[in-house]
């Protein structure tokens, strides 16, 4: 190989790959019901390995975070909601980003 052609030989990660690796939902999630933040509160990106939990003030980020990607939200005494993520929507110019997600869960009912 000669001196000109390993310059031509580079890492490079597709545009998919990049954004994947720069899309950061961050948030804090709070009960509808009182207010009071949740900590504990699993979050994870369905039909994915990918997963978290807010910590004691209700605060959570998760990544990658891709097109499409449905964010569940769940917690005993609570019911769960999912969030559909809209990359193009949140990061304009198809320009990787983090974006603040606010999320109250509604209390479950308990009969």
């Amino acid at each position: 190989m000669n001196k000109n052609s390993s310059n031509l030989i580079e890492t490079k990660r597709s545009y998919s790959e990049q954004n994947a690796l720069l899309n950061i939902i961050i948030g804090r999630v709070t009960s509808k019901c009182d207010g009071t933040v949740l900590p504990g509160v699993t979050v994870k990106i369905k039909n994915k390995a990918v997963g978290t939990y807010t910590d004691f003030e209700g605060n959570f980020s998760i990544s990658p975070i891709d097109d499409g990607d449905v964010l569940v939200f769940s917690m005993i005494g609570f019911k769960t909601q999912e969030i559909t993520i809209d990359v193009t929507n949140i990061c304009p110019s198809n320009t990787p980003c983090t974006k603040l997600l606010y999320v109250k869960l509604e209390c479950d009912d308990i009969t």
